[in-house]
């Protein structure tokens, strides 16, 4: 596993056993279990592993409810007996492979903690398992799914090719089952790939490990005949054309764990490239781009391919491509690349609807000055600020006979500036000491402003010398 950190101390981690059954930081108390190979890497993964399985187990007792009217035909309607028959049999038998899927979790968290989510629910109840249309799509070689595949690496592999400056490392948000990753592992040195869902990654993980996933394809609108309303289907590496030597060299390369994309286990400025292929569109773009700035490296690219669907219910966050454009540009980042790319999205030969989406691809690359802006813009008066780097000062006084002349010079010894007059600047910067807010300096520091207007000229400073990288905010609250 390629270097990943503790979301609570920033160290990186280790397993803990040969067995590799757990992930720590050295000197931390905090642990990430590893699920048959798959790290899990949230702040409180036996509370997210408890949620999880609830929200899951309760999806399979609606779903196991819905199917079993399925055998009752309205009256009159007989001839639809062994097609509801058939549906039932189906449905429950890929609820089976969900449960399988959450069942491994059990043993990673307490009973008691599943009790306190179940009388303290506040989720939405989930609505649709998706792992099962994209085990179509992705893993069963089906011509339509082929056809959309290679739109989508088409695409990717020409901006990779012509703008991505370093393939060292990439990151894959929303990596689902995968198969997208695989395809362009072939471009870079490592991958990551990350998802939320359990049942995507525990499918994804048997992937990997060479096996098949039987499964049933249902589907109960827009279809010709009752024979296409269910089938038996297989997913596998080797039924997309990849060999065990494929899998093996892609498997070394390509590292897959569950996270929150907006708190990922990653070092700053750690990937050169971030992909997203219909996932920008799952969160707002404000709550995702911080992290994505955070990990990215200067230089890196950020590939957006899909849609905006903007699935969430904030109208003040369904960005348009135009304000996406005008947000990455206020933060500092180049646009590179913009196209479209149209294809039909999870079509089936058998339905007789299919979306097809004009796909937005473009790619960004992020500059040097969107770090500071980015974490400007996020200050407030509770944040714990320190020294970005060392700094130099120079005093120099001059007597004469109207009084005496002090000048003040600051020098930025990152970026070889120089401010004059900078005498109030270096009495503030030699109170900072990575430990106290802004609200805790403001007590101290005389700027001769009025005390209702010190905080906000304070503010304003931390600011600028943040943008100037001569202070960092060491903690956000």
């Amino acid at each position: 596993m390629k270097e990943l950190i503790c979301l609570h101390t920033r160290k990186i981690l280790e397993y803990t056993n040969d067995q590799q059954e757990q992930l720590n930081a050295p000197g931390s108390a905090h642990t990430y279990p590893v699920i048959d190979g798959i790290p899990v890497l949230v702040p409180n993964p036996s509370l997210f592993l408890a949620e999880s399985y609830y929200q899951y187990s309760k999806y399979i007792l609606k779903q196991q409810e819905a199917a079993g009217q399925y055998s009752n035909p309205y009256q009159g309607l007989s001839f639809r007996k062994n097609t509801a028959e058939s549906l039932q049999k189906s449905t429950l038998s890929n609820l089976r492979l969900i449960q399988n899927a959450i069942n491994v979790t059990e043993k990673y968290f307490d009973k008691a903690q599943l009790m306190h989510v179940a009388v303290n629910n506040k989720f939405q109840d989930i609505r649709q398992v998706n792992a099962f249309p994209y085990l179509k799509r992705d893993w069963c070689g089906l011509p339509a799914a082929e056809e959309e595949l290679g739109i989508i690496r088409n695409s990717l592999g020409a901006i990779i090719r012509e703008h991505c400056h370093e393939t060292k490392t990439a990151l894959v948000l929303g990596a689902g089952l995968g198969r997208i990753a695989w395809d362009i592992s072939e471009y870079f040195d490592h991958l990551y790939a990350t998802d939320l869902a359990l049942p995507m990654a525990s499918f994804y993980n048997k992937i990997a490990k060479g096996g098949q996933i039987n499964f049933a394809d249902i589907m109960l609108t827009q279809i010709r005949d009752n024979m296409h309303s269910t089938r038996n289907i297989t997913a596998s590496a080797a039924a997309v054309g990849y060999t065990d030597k494929d899998r093996a060299g892609i498997n070394n390369k390509l590292s897959y764990f569950l996270s929150d994309a907006t708190r990922l286990p990653l070092p700053d400025r750690s990937v050169s490239c971030i992909i997203s292929v219909y996932f920008t569109d799952v969160l707002p773009f404000p709550k995702l781009f911080p992290e994505v700035n955070r990990v990215l490296k200067k230089d890196g690219l950020f590939i957006h391919f899909g849609p905006l669907g903007n699935n969430f219910s904030q109208v003040q966050s369904m960005f348009t491509a135009e304000d996406i454009k005008a947000y990455l540009y206020k933060y500092g980042f180049e646009w590179v690349y913009e196209n479209n790319a149209g294809s039909f999205h999870i079509k089936a030969a058998e339905k007789m609807h299919a979306n097809f989406y004009d796909n937005w691809v473009y790619a960004a690359r992020k500059k040097e000055a969107a770090d500071e802006q980015l974490m400007a813009e996020r200050l407030t008066a509770d944040s714990i600020i320190g020294l970005h780097s060392n700094f130099r000062f120079t005093i120099e006084g001059e007597k004469n006979s109207s009084g005496e002349a002090v000048r003040h010079t600051l020098y930025n010894c990152y970026k070889g500036r120089e401010y004059q007059d900078a005498g109030e600047v270096i009495e503030f910067l030699f109170r900072v000491n990575g430990k106290r807010s802004v609200r805790e300096l403001v007590t101290e520091y005389d700027n001769h402003t009025d005390t209702g207007d010190k905080m906000q000229s304070v503010l304003s400073l931390t600011r600028f010398l943040i943008r100037e990288q001569i202070l960092t905010i060491v903690k956000t609250s």
